[in-house]
């Protein structure tokens, strides 16, 4: 139904996210219980996603790009296993064709990176998924596995977007 362009569907899911994300903000507004960081699930690689177009790639597609990454990461750090990453791959893989994601650009995002202001101590901190509905934040990850998640990305990026998937 996502994708029928129902108006009515889309506009009764916006209105839950909407209401799920104002919810979120409303009961961790100084972002004391780090309740608030699980909105920012795939923005670490986003940000640097969009300052690597130049911020020629909206905000909204570089967050689409940074959940797969995220994904991505979870699945090399095995939180999740392989077949919860390929049905969440599912949806955000239906947006790539409208979604430019450079080829072989892990090692500039993840520099990228370094510089985000979230950053604790030197450390890129993620959100990442630990099973279905289950977000765990302020994950401190390995250069190499970052750029491994970035790398993967990359290929599934262009392997479906290749094969029409």
């Amino acid at each position: 139904m996502l994708f029928e362009n129902d108006a009515d569907f889309l506009n009764k899911i916006i209105f839950e996210c909407v209401q799920i994300k104002a919810a979120v903000v409303s009961s961790d507004e100084s972002e004391e219980s780090g309740l608030r960081k699980i909105l920012n699930f795939g923005h670490t690689f986003a940000h640097a996603i969009e300052s690597d177009s130049d911020y020629k790639m909206p905000h909204g597609k570089a967050v689409i790009a940074g959940i797969v990454s995220a994904l991505n990461l979870s699945a090399e750090l095995r939180l999740i296993n392989d077949d919860q990453l390929n049905y969440m791959l599912e949806l955000p893989m239906k947006f790539k064709s409208s979604i430019r994601f450079k080829r072989n650009n892990s090692n500039d995002i993840y520099n990228k990176m370094v510089y985000d202001k979230k950053n604790r101590s030197g450390e890129i901190r993620f959100v990442l998924l630990k099973d279905f509905g289950e977000l765990i934040i302020d994950i401190p990850v390995e250069t190499k596995d970052v750029i491994k998640s970035l790398k993967t990305t990359e290929q599934v990026w262009f392997k479906r977007a290749t094969a029409g998937l």
